[in-house]
């Protein structure tokens, strides 16, 4: 194991940044949050499992933090592509920057909805009841069936409807462009996007 050289007073920080990063490779390396425990992670970072206590209670508690960070990033992109863009187009960049989001950061794609975790913990988490569970994640879906509502879908209810099958099917074309890079995808985002979008919002949709 690589010693890390020990920070000076005040950067404790930067160790929690540094543990971060070090979670991510090993999600990287594994695809099993899992496998992000705390001794993995100070053996990954070069430091004392003990040093890691002031910043996290356990393995669990880092993995939150690192998809927490995430969300906070894809957030921050939707947010940016809504910005930027007039009313009658905030849903197509809204869905574009996601889906390059995914194309783009695999790795950060992995965090965020492909890493694996045993049963037991993913009944933790459903058991928990707290839908996305990461306010950053409520807040990026938010966003997302805000630009649906603005499309012309009838009602709020709709529009989370809508919202929701629309990220499924932009989580399933990332994914699948991951796992069948060999396969035919007869458009580029941009088009498969705005297939996408003709879907959610076509008149009668939500009926």
């Amino acid at each position: 194991m690589a010693t890390r050289q020990r920070n000076a007073r005040g950067e404790g920080s930067k160790l929690r940044e540094d543990l971060l990063a070090g979670a991510q490779r090993i999600l990287e390396r594994t695809g099993s949050e899992d496998d992000v425990s705390l001794r993995a992670v100070a053996r990954e970072v070069g430091v004392s499992a003990p040093s890691i206590y002031a910043h996290f209670p356990d393995g669990k508690a880092i993995v939150d933090a690192l998809v927490q960070q995430t969300f906070e990033e894809l957030s921050a992109l939707l947010r940016q592509a809504w910005d930027e863009s007039p009313p009658p187009g905030r849903l197509y960049a809204v869905c574009l920057a996601y889906i390059r989001f995914g194309l783009d950061r695999p790795e950060r794609y992995l965090t965020l909805f492909e890493r694996r975790r045993s049963l037991e913990r993913t009944k933790q988490i459903a058991n928990a009841g707290h839908g996305l569970m990461y306010p950053k994640g409520a807040e990026a879906f938010a966003i997302l069936v805000d630009a649906v509502g603005e499309s012309g879908v009838e009602s709020d209810s709709h529009a989370e409807e809508e919202a929701a099958l629309l990220w499924a099917s932009m989580h399933g074309y990332v994914t699948l462009r991951f796992s069948s890079p060999g396969f035919q995808w007869f458009a580029d985002e941009e088009h498969v996007c705005e297939a996408l979008i003709r879907r959610a919002t076509s008149p009668g949709r939500a009926e």
